[in-house]
């Protein structure tokens, strides 16, 4: 079902759902995620426009908004450091 959602969004969207999967941070602010969505088109985005991209994102549950002005792939299958119980890190699944 998540991957009908994914088939449902915006070609917009999902570019700026590939640029947020490029970060190698955990976190995102949104400024550095608008930042390199700018820099993909080539072009400066209003910043309305970003945020219903961005709106869409969180509406079908692929990123979620970690704390005020910062987010994160919320897919499954994508954990960052954080999302991984200290006593688990380096051991095999």
């Amino acid at each position: 079902m998540a991957e009908d959602r994914h088939d449902t969004l915006s070609d917009n969207a999902k570019l700026a759902l590939g640029v947020l999967r490029e970060s190698a941070e955990p976190l995102v602010s949104k400024r550095a995620w608008k930042a390199a969505v700018d820099k993909e088109y080539g072009e400066v985005k209003p910043e309305r426009t970003f945020m219903n991209w961005v709106d869409e994102l969180v509406e079908a549950g692929k990123v979620e908004r970690a704390k005020k002005g910062f987010y994160r792939i919320k897919e499954a299958g994508h954990a960052s450091a954080i999302d991984v119980p200290f006593g688990a890190i380096g051991k095999a699944a």
